[in-house]
């Protein structure tokens, strides 16, 4: 933090404005005596669904419908969140570790389960999908949630610092 030029709270919509101004406080006392960073807080909005051929559904073409889904990131209770959040009540939900390997056994688990569950689909993070790379798993279709992340406030000073260090005009952000 102490040479950070820019911190960008995610997924800040989680925590209260009163918790969110005790990590900026934490922030700025870690970085005391050097020029103020760039403040950003951010949200993760779902967006849609993608398929791995990258074909792009609206959120509202897999409500009410009987999903399951799965994860392999570090917060899967924030993915599952998000689920919630976008109008989707999963039938069944499993989560792996952080960074997770799909082995063909994992997959043919998931396949399994899913009919279990009686899913009509099954959901997951695009993190998860680009790893698996599939359609669908043993007849039931495969899709990811796309989640963009939107900032809460004004991210000018934030994408400036951005692109003068991407064309090499400044410091890092």
């Amino acid at each position: 933090l102490a040479r950070a030029g820019a911190v960008v709270l995610t997924r800040a919509g989680g925590v209260t404005p009163e918790r969110r101004a005790e990590i900026r406080a934490a922030v700025e006392q870690a970085r005391a005596g050097r020029p103020a960073a760039i403040w950003l807080e951010t949200e993760h909005r779902p967006v849609g669904f993608r398929t791995a051929a990258g074909v792009t559904e609206p959120l509202a073409s897999q409500r009410g419908r009987r999903l399951a889904a799965f994860c392999g990131i570090g917060n899967p209770a924030a993915f599952r969140r998000t689920l919630g959040d976008s109008g989707l009540q999963p039938v069944g939900f499993r989560s792996f570790a952080d960074h997770h390997a799909y082995t063909p056994g994992d997959l043919a688990s998931l396949a399994d389960w899913s009919r279990r569950v009686g899913a009509e689909g099954l959901v997951t993070t695009l993190k998860d999908l680009v790893k698996i790379c599939t359609a669908d798993l043993g007849g039931v279709p495969l899709a990811a949630l796309e989640v963009a992340v939107e900032p809460l406030g004004d991210a000018t000073a934030l994408t400036t610092a951005i692109a003068a260090a991407t064309r090499g005009g400044g410091a890092a952000a």
